[in-house]
């Protein structure tokens, strides 16, 4: 027993145990990778930014960010996924970048959103109305002459009857679709490093199974960006089809926050074993095979045991996957989902609304 290998003379310590082989290396297997942009004697100015992201799943999309706020003085932890429940739309914003613009842009976008007069809007056309709106908050950000480092960024989720769930990131004023996942935030540099360690297929998942990704890219922003820190908090959310077939129910799991230091200690311990794997075990040539089957059974035990740690109820982990459950596609709850969320089928005798000018190929709202 001692301090962590990679941690040298860090006062942090460990929540769970961990026992090290008889074939430990003396020096840490695992090297901090640094963030460029943070060198070591760095000021913070203004609100500095943090992380928000979003996966696309096979059922659904899956929300998280980290709660810390920074100012010029303090750090405060504050939720930083806000839902607007508008009409025929559920929208989702992740928030990243100065505090007071990004919640100012949310307001204004729910109060552009609560004024649609069509009844059952698009995605895109939710989109377009977004659009605009933050444009307007970016432009008076601009102008004032604030720091360019903290301009707010968004990853923003959208629901609507007509054709389901929308992942959008927002960026200065565009507003792009997102196909598989993206990053906003200073921490997004860490988490594209993470993610492109899993390799593309890794996307294919249910919401279920992009989980432990999702704790992992936090895990490393807290640990190497300065800027992200607090709890994590994660949203899901999924649809299913209303049983006369004319659209798209959604639904959504609450704001889920989660203590991430029984989180960081498990993934501390995930680096320190696949380091131990291959440094120890696969990338060691002068094994023999008994040997090399030995050592790879003693990391598969401390895997195990990791799981296990993890799995055990009633972890946070586990209730965080059982909200994800429970907002699975499930046509039977169709009537509850509705009563939920105050979503109701347009009226049958409305006319049908005009197509939507603007298309995923492009926009004219500029």
């Amino acid at each position: 027993m001692g301090n962590l290998p990679w941690r040298g003379t860090s006062t942090w310590r460990r929540r769970s145990t961990l026992r090290y082989p008889p074939w430990r290396l003396g020096k840490p297997l695992l090297q901090t990778l640094k963030h460029p942009g943070y060198p070591l004697g760095s000021e913070l100015k203004g609100n500095a930014m943090t992380i928000a992201a979003g996966f696309v799943a096979t059922d659904g999309i899956l929300l998280f960010a980290d709660t810390q706020h920074t100012s010029y003085c303090d750090k405060t932890y504050r939720r930083k996924i806000i839902s607007a429940k508008v009409s025929q739309a559920m929208v989702h914003f992740a928030i990243a970048g100065d505090d007071d613009y990004a919640a100012s842009a949310v307001e204004d976008c729910r109060e552009s959103l609560s004024a649609i007069e069509i009844a059952s809007p698009s995605a895109w056309e939710v989109r377009k109305v977004i659009r605009r709106t933050i444009k307007k908050v970016i432009e008076d950000y601009e102008k004032r002459s604030l720091s360019p480092d903290q301009k707010p960024e968004f990853i923003v989720s959208v629901g609507s009857y007509k054709d389901g769930l929308k992942l959008f990131s927002s960026r200065e004023t565009a507003i792009p679709p997102v196909e598989d996942y993206d990053f906003r935030g200073s921490g997004r540099t860490i988490a594209s490093y993470i993610m492109h360690s899993f390799g593309p297929r890794v996307i294919n998942q249910t919401m279920e199974g992009l989980l432990p990704i999702a704790l992992h890219i936090l895990s490393a922003a807290h640990k190497q960006d300065p800027n992200c820190g607090g709890g994590a908090q994660f949203v899901a959310l999924s649809q299913i089809p209303a049983l006369d077939q004319s659209g798209l129910l959604m639904r959504a799991s609450d704001v889920c926050t989660m203590d991430r230091l029984g989180i960081d200690a498990h993934v501390r311990e995930y680096e320190y074993w696949s380091g131990a794997l291959f440094s120890l075990a696969v990338g060691a040539a002068e094994l023999s095979d008994e040997e090399f089957n030995k050592r790879l059974a003693v990391i598969g035990e401390r895997f195990a045991e990791i799981r296990a740690d993890i799995m055990r109820p009633p972890s946070e982990y586990m209730n965080l996957v059982s909200d994800i459950r429970s907002i699975r596609p499930r046509p039977q709850v169709m009537t509850d989902s509705v009563m939920q969320l105050g979503l109701e089928s347009p009226v049958a005798d409305q006319p049908p609304q005009p197509p939507s000018p603007e298309t995923p190929e492009g926009s004219d709202e500029s």
